[in-house]
């Protein structure tokens, strides 16, 4: 591991955040949007210090991609005090494994994570990878669509990053 590498990004994070990032009409004109690893393992294979970046004010939004197919792995990620501290931050979502090629995910065990991530009061959902969604499972993809609008029944709004992060 490097150490000083990190910190690079770590700074480069930081000059960023101090970017203009209104329009000149006044509205939002950028948002940093992060989808890492959990912590600790996006810091040692990847040199993501994410937990820092969201408490400096450096990422606007984050996705943890929690592909786990163990779902009481999937619950404990969650429930990391760094995933706890996002959530409290700022908007945090999960990512959810819909299956990877030779290796499905069951609708089950995705509207239970669904469940999981609602009951601890994650920004939202967002699926890893698209050839997944609806295809190349045991369900037929007509069964999936079916049961991902029944997990979706009505339009959800986007939530806002906090004032404080707005104000910067």
């Amino acid at each position: 591991m490097l150490p000083g590498c990190a910190g690079g990004l770590t700074k480069f994070l930081t000059l960023w955040q101090r970017w203009p990032k209104w329009s000149e009409r006044g509205d939002r004109a950028q948002l940093f949007r992060f989808s890492p690893n959990p912590y600790p393992f996006s810091y040692g294979n990847y040199l993501q210090d994410w937990p820092t970046w969201v408490e400096r004010g450096s990422v606007d939004e984050l996705i943890i991609q929690l592909y786990r197919d163990n779902l009481d792995r999937f619950v404990w990620e969650m429930n990391k005090a760094t995933a706890q501290s996002s959530r409290r931050q700022i908007p945090t979502a999960v990512g959810i494994l819909t299956g990877l090629k030779g290796r499905p995910t069951s609708m089950s065990m995705i509207n239970t994570q669904i469940e999981a991530a609602r009951d601890r009061n994650f920004a939202g959902i967002s699926f890893f990878f698209y050839e997944t969604l609806l295809n190349m499972n045991q369900e037929a993809p007509q069964e999936r669509q079916a049961a991902f609008v029944g997990l979706f029944p009505n339009t959800a709004l986007r939530p806002e990053p906090s004032a404080t992060r707005l104000s910067n």
